[in-house]
């Protein structure tokens, strides 16, 4: 065994593994031994503490599918080195294909719909949030209105400059079309009276999602997770889905669909959602950093840049129109949730 894992043989002890080879994958260590594969993974106290009390209750809610933590053999389900605690888990063998992510939508949607609780929320906190968000939208929609009038008091522009000039009222629209849904979220939820919480993952990728040869998903890595917003999960997540390039998105939608059925947004949240997804907030760091540095190479980096955001930005806006389709169907139909063709 390599000198560099002595201190890993000394905490596999506690669980009764005696390992005969240890691999390191960033935070995890692949330990096998002849009772079997497991991953001994590094994790601060608070993380640690966090994720275990959120186990325990999914589990006892019915929700099954994270990837087990295994007892140390006093019982313990982490062991320290001093400084971290480490804990122990089955190494499950994945299998990655075109069901995976419908299989992460899938099982998202039962964790959410296991997890959630309702509560009571006063109007003057639906207001305090929808304030504080139409003050840093207006604040953004201010640098965009500013930044169009620098372009157009040019003689000469930059592509950069012309790029932004061309896309400007796109950007704008959009936000005012999220500040509406906004309106109508605030509205919704003060009429209402109540919110929904549930548990999210709080890092929800491919990458923390096993999808078994069984066809069996399981979530790992829930050292963020906590009692939130759904689109704290949702909307993260399909900002890594959306491409970078012209395309309608039906897969995206498919798999909103897939949620959906499992964990059916009401009107407040949807209308919500729809505003997050709408404005295009992320796109001003990509502005202010154009602005501040300077470069030989700035032109092309940013141009494209400012280009696969803006795409990303469309594919986005598809989605939301669809989402607005639905909410007509639904509407026309009674109520039966599906995504036009």
């Amino acid at each position: 065994m390599k000198e560099s894992f002595k201190k890993i043989e000394e905490l596999l002890k506690e669980f009764g593994i005696w390992p005969y080879d240890i691999q390191k994958k960033g935070k995890v260590y692949k330990i096998y031994s002849r009772d079997g594969i497991f991953a001994l993974k590094r994790s601060s106290v608070q993380d640690f503490q966090r994720l275990f009390v959120h186990l325990q209750y999914l589990y006892k809610k019915g929700f099954y599918r994270f990837v087990p933590i295994l007892p140390t053999i006093g019982g313990t389900y982490a062991v320290s080195d001093g400084e971290n605690l480490f804990y122990l888990m089955p190494w499950f063998s994945e299998k990655k294909d075109g069901k995976t992510m419908e299989g992460l939508f899938r099982e998202l949607g039962r964790l959410h719909s296991l997890s959630v609780k309702e509560w009571k929320i006063e109007k003057d906190v639906v207001e305090t949030h929808y304030e504080r968000t139409k003050e840093k939208w207006q604040a953004e929609i201010g640098f965009f209105d500013a930044l169009i009038d620098q372009c157009e008091r040019k003689s000469y522009m930059s592509p950069f400059e012309w790029k932004y000039v061309e896309y400007y009222n796109e950007f704008r629209k959009a936000y005012d079309y999220a500040l509406l849904q906004l309106d109508i979220w605030k509205n919704e939820t003060i009429q209402e009276g109540k919110m929904r919480s549930v548990i999210i993952h709080g890092n929800c990728d491919e990458d923390h999602f096993l999808f078994t040869e069984e066809q069996k998903g399981y979530f790992l890595s829930w050292e963020k997770s906590r009692f939130s917003s759904p689109f704290f999960d949702i909307l993260p997540l399909l900002k890594k889905l959306l491409p970078i390039y012209p395309t309608d998105c039906d897969d995206c939608l498919n798999l909103l669909h897939v949620y959906f059925q499992l964990f059916p947004l009401r009107k407040g949240e949807e209308s919500l959602m729809k505003s997050y997804l709408a404005q295009p907030g992320s796109i001003v760091s990509t502005l202010e950093q154009y602005r501040s540095i300077k470069a030989n190479n700035k032109e092309y980096i940013y141009t494209k840049t400012l280009n696969r955001q803006y795409w990303q930005f469309k594919n986005t806006e598809y989605i939301v129109m669809k989402l607005e389709e639905k909410e007509a169907n639904e509407k026309r139909n009674g109520n039966h949730r599906s995504f036009p063709s």
